[in-house]
């Protein structure tokens, strides 16, 4: 009789926990998230998921090499610049002479040093690579 009674208190705690998550919404949101979890599921296939995985390791892999602090401030300030310069819509369009123009503007000249400066690493960095590419 005692098992019988804890069951049945126990039964009535569930009953009560159920009553509580409706009244609050708790138990909509949970069948939601429930929902989307299994479509999210049948919609991923095994190659899906290696996939993924791969692509979350490459970007822990560029993650990690990019936390050097100049790094991270070159990338915030090239991304600072983008949203300043926003032309991407509709950029002007500079011939020659026009090119030659801007070299007389300081910033234009601070950034092409720094893209001199980005290109020649970018080039060691490829030869580097290469070596070690075809030593594998």
């Amino acid at each position: 009789m005692d098992e019988l009674e804890a069951e049945s208190e126990a039964i009535q705690e569930a009953a009560d926990a159920m009553v509580e998550l409706q009244q609050d919404g708790t138990l909509d949101d949970l069948t939601e998230a429930a929902t989307a979890i299994s479509l999210l599921a049948d919609a991923l296939d095994d190659e899906m998921v290696v996939e993924v995985a791969g692509l979350a390791n490459d970007l822990g892999l560029v993650a990690g090499s990019a936390s050097q602090t100049n790094t991270i401030r070159t990338l915030q300030a090239m991304m600072d610049a983008m949203d300043e310069a926003d032309t991407f819509e509709d950029p002007e369009k500079v011939g020659m002479m026009g090119a030659v123009r801007k070299m007389r503007d300081e910033d234009v000249q601070r950034g092409l040093g720094f893209l001199m400066a980005f290109l020649g690493a970018l080039g060691r960095q490829i030869d580097r690579r290469a070596e070690a590419y075809d030593q594998s």
